[in-house]
């Protein structure tokens, strides 16, 4: 699944206690809410930090599909 692969991915970034803090998305998870749990994502202090990583999480989280490879595809919401 994708959207397993994104919060896969942001733990290996940032590890299991970095991703546990980020509490808004998990909720949003649980409610199958996946535009305001990409939202969350983009909001905080990794995403300012790692743009386009987060960007292209996001857009993953947001659609259920692999990014567009070669582009930048910011999330649009």
């Amino acid at each position: 699944d994708i959207r397993k692969s994104v919060i896969l991915e942001m733990a290996y970034q940032i590890g299991v206690f970095g991703i546990s803090e980020f509490k808004d998305m998990w909720e949003c998870l649980t409610k199958k809410d996946y535009v305001t749990a990409a939202m969350k994502m983009l909001d905080s202090d990794w995403a300012r930090k790692n743009a386009y990583r987060a960007g292209r999480l996001a857009y993953r989280m947001k659609n259920n599909m692999p990014s567009i490879s070669g582009s930048i595809h910011m999330l649009k919401i």
